[in-house]
């Protein structure tokens, strides 16, 4: 008789070849989850690109058909009003930047305002880069260069944003009985009511939940934040001071040129922050470029002619990426204590 023997592996040899393939198939699985983030990035990158140029091609095509209506010369342009509109947009740009350096104070991590105001040009500066997120990336790593915890600076970000659209919701309604014009946007009184939705996220218990999950979501370790109504609307208002300041430069830009003088003060403020939410939240647009430009022509079209509206539109845009140059140029130059 022939008597077969089989030899069996031991079980912990079968055991360590299933972990070997289940890691195998884990690290399988990573690498496509990662190729499919970098796909999709690719392909939101290139729609972001062709969406800026599509804009932009369709304004320069309305400014040049319509050209003759223009009715404008360069030697028509007051530029001392151009310079008044450059510097309140570049006032902004620092009450914005000092504006945050408020709200980390609030978080209990004072910078210092002029380290406050280099942190946030210097992150601000990247939001131009497809994908949105680079700004975040840069003001979290700068600020824990700088002491803040990464939580805390992701929570100060998110205060910032809601912060900026609460404001700028704001001066757009207050500016509604100024409107002369307001055959067009009657239609848009039930979006605007659906707005005030935003203020309920200044009720203290939302506030602070949502601070706090920001603070958790990168720093497990940090201590809870709570803030009153009172302390909450101290964060708000200097946001509001933003869109005032923003609005001025935008006035300054707007009555440089000769005979457009049917837009008021108020209006333009409202015009200029209502279009910045909505080239903020049109998230394709990086930097809401593009997307701004479009909702300022179709708001100032109700005071002037469409290429008028278009190269106003153009012109801020210009004039506030210089404003911004500047700013940044200062902050490079400041010297602060480590």
């Amino acid at each position: 008789m022939r008597v077969l023997i089989y030899y069996l592996p031991p079980l912990q040899s079968l055991d360590s070849q299933n972990e070997a393939r289940n890691s195998n198939n884990e690290q399988r699985t990573i690498i496509m989850e990662n190729m499919q983030k970098k796909t999709l990035n690719i392909l939101k990158s290139i729609l972001q690109a062709l969406f800026v140029i599509v804009i932009f091609i369709f304004l320069g095509r309305t400014l040049v058909t319509n050209w003759n209506r223009l009715d404008f010369s360069l030697s028509e342009i007051n530029y001392l009003y151009v310079f008044l509109s450059l510097t309140f947009f570049a006032i902004a740009w620092i009450t914005a930047a000092i504006s945050w350096g408020y709200i980390t104070e609030k978080l209990k991590k004072p910078l210092g305002y002029k380290q406050a105001i280099k942190i946030w040009v210097l992150s601000q500066s990247a939001r131009y880069i497809p994908g949105s997120v680079w700004q975040v990336f840069g003001r979290v790593y700068m600020g824990e260069k700088k002491g803040l915890g990464k939580g805390e600076t992701l929570a100060s970000v998110a205060i910032e944003t809601s912060n900026l659209i609460i404001s700028s919701v704001l001066v757009f309604l207050i500016s509604i009985p100024f409107w002369t014009k307001t055959s067009g946007i009657v239609r848009y009184y039930p979006y605007l009511g659906a707005s005030l939705l935003v203020f309920g996220f200044l009720h203290p218990r939302l506030f602070n939940g949502v601070t706090n999950f920001f603070i958790h979501r990168l720093d497990r370790k940090e201590k809870n934040a709570f803030y009153n109504f009172g302390e909450i609307i101290k964060m708000l208002l200097p946001y509001v001071a933003v869109w005032v300041i923003f609005g001025l430069g935008f006035y300054f830009l707007i009555v440089s040129f000769k005979g457009v003088y049917a837009v008021n003060l108020a209006v333009a403020t409202g015009i200029f922050a209502l279009s910045w939410v909505i080239g903020f939240l049109f998230v394709i647009a990086p930097g809401g470029l593009g997307a701004r430009e479009i909702a300022l022509v179709y708001f100032l079209a109700f005071y002037v002619n469409n290429p008028q509206a278009v190269l106003l539109a153009i012109f801020s845009r210009v004039l506030m990426m210089v404003a911004e140059l500047i700013v940044i140029l200062m902050a490079l130059s400041f010297r602060v204590q480590k």
